[in-house]
Parts: C-alpha cells; sequence; structure tokens
C-alpha cells in the first residue's frame, strides 16, 4: 500500500467521524449554573423544548430516563412539544408521563397554536397534571424558595383570536410582579422576543423555538438560521445576560431528516440554580 493511499485512506475515514459527529441525533445534557441571592437552597430545572412529536426510544424511555436521572425539582418546556402535523401520540405519552418524574410546566409555541384541537390538547395535558402557563401566572414553594412562573403566549396565538395583543397582554400580567417577593421565571418560546420579555422583572427567561440556529460550527459558530432573527442570529442556545435577567435557550429536542441539525444534538437543559456567595 503506498503511502498516498494510506493518506487518502486516513482522509476517508476523518471525514466520515465528522460527518457522524455533525449528524449525531443522540441525547446530550447541557448545564448552566446561575447565582441568586434570592435561593436558599439550590434548585434544578430542566428546560424541554421543541420534541415535535420526536420520539427517543420506545415509549420515550430514553428521553424519560435523561430527565429523571437529573433528579429536577421541576420542568419547564417552552413549546413546540406537540407538532402542527405529525406524531402527536409521541408527544402526549411523554406529557403523560414526565410528571411522574417532578412538576411540569408547560407553555405553548408556535406549533401548538397551528392545531385546530390545541384546546382539547391542553386540557388533556392538565389532566396529566402538567400545568399549561398560557398567558398566564402561579405562584409555588420549593422547600424554602419561593418562585413566580410565568408564561408568554406565543404570537401565533393570533391564529385564534386576531386581536389578540401579546404584548399588551404581557403589560398586564407582569407588570404586577414587579414587587412581589420570590425568584421569578418566564416561559416563552421565541427568544427573538427577549427586548419585550427584559422589560419586566424576570430573573429567568427560558426559550427554545431557534433550533440551535439549525448549523452550528463549535467555538466559531453558534448557529447559521433561526426563524425572526435570520442569519447568524443572537440567540440560538446558550445562557445570556441581560442586566439582573439570564436568558437561557435550548436548542431543542427536534431532530428532523429532511433538514438535519449540524453539529446540534438534541439537548436535555438543566439550569442549576444556587444561593450567591
Amino acid at each position: 500500500m503506498t503511502t498516498s493511499t494510506i493518506w487518502t485512506i486516513l482522509a476517508l475515514a476523518a471525514l466520515l467521524v465528522l460527518i457522524a459527529a455533525a449528524c449525531d441525533r443522540r441525547l446530550i445534557v447541557r448545564a448552566y449554573t446561575i447565582p441568586s441571592n434570592k435561593l436558599h437552597r439550590p434548585i434544578r430545572a430542566v428546560l424541554l423544548a421543541d420534541l415535535h412529536g420526536f420520539r427517543f426510544g420506545r415509549d420515550q424511555a430514553t428521553l424519560l430516563r435523561m430527565i429523571a436521572g437529573q433528579n429536577p425539582d421541576i420542568i419547564l418546556m417552552a413549546g413546540d412539544m406537540v407538532d402542527d402535523r405529525r406524531r402527536l401520540e409521541n408527544s402526549m405519552f411523554f406529557l403523560r408521563e414526565v410528571v411522574k418524574i417532578a412538576p411540569a410546566y408547560y407553555t405553548p409555541g408556535n406549533h401548538e397554536f397551528r392545531r385546530q384541537d390545541w384546546p382539547d390538547l391542553a386540557g388533556m395535558a392538565e389532566s396529566y397534571g402538567v400545568v399549561v402557563l398560557s398567558d398566564r401566572v402561579e405562584e409555588i414553594r420549593i422547600g424554602d424558595n419561593a418562585f413566580v412562573l410565568a408564561g408568554a403566549d406565543d404570537t401565533a396565538k393570533r391564529r385564534w383570536d386576531r386581536n389578540y395583543q401579546g404584548d399588551a397582554v404581557m403589560e398586564q400580567l407582569f407588570v404586577p410582579l414587579t414587587d412581589q417577593p420570590g425568584y421569578h421565571i418566564l416561559i416563552g418560546h421565541r427568544p427573538d422576543r427577549i427586548d419585550q420579555y427584559k422589560r419586566y422583572d424576570f430573573d429567568l427567561i427560558v426559550s427554545g423555538h431557534a433550533h440551535g440556529g439549525q448549523v452550528r460550527i463549535p467555538g466559531l459558530v453558534n448557529g447559521l438560521f433561526a426563524p425572526q432573527q435570520g442569519v447568524f442570529p443572537p440567540y440560538t442556545g446558550g445562557a445570556y445576560r441581560h442586566g439582573n435577567t439570564v436568558h437561557v435557550v435550548s436548542r431543542g429536542l427536534a431532530k428532523p431528516v429532511f433538514l438535519p441539525k449540524v453539529f446540534i444534538r438534541p439537548e436535555v437543559v438543566v439550569v442549576k440554580l444556587v444561593p450567591e456567595g
């Protein structure tokens, strides 16, 4: 075997490894730690987004096992957990089972509002024990910690109500939270709406929708394109700080075949909230 042949084989092998890594569809856990002086003990929140009805193992066993392995105190779902066309049974089975792991809070995204049967599906999710935060605020306690959880509906809600004004609804719901004690969390599906979200008194904002920017080159490009953000979008995945507010964006759980993600594995996000100091 000649030297040139050996180098050709090695180059092809390296290319195959690179392609395999680029198209890896295995679940990954991605964790962020956020300190706050509003917390008395550590809290683990799992953030999920953009399942789109995909399946991870029989009866979603792989995904459910990975979530349970993070020992979450709370589960936050930032929209598009169901798809507007396909695989509804996978999504609804997941919603039924995930509440057995930890309390689950779900704010709908654009795909939920594309479905004519979304009100029925939301009712089913709540019958399972999921709290649907659809333009809604909830106060809860986890141990010694007080939390205010809020959900801002996606602008696609206009499909149901042409007069729906999301900004006005947020103003009505969220301005009164300014003087309310506790750690404030907002679930808002679209990260491109951060300029609206950060007007209000939230310590943590969680989103999805951007699908990681579709193409990622680790260390160089954190996303090539995202809906409503265009080319080289600013918010595709990771933790972003805006003053006293941290915005965590999930790259999502979807694993499309037609338009595959490149160097973007489906992810379960763990947000570790810890006392400051």
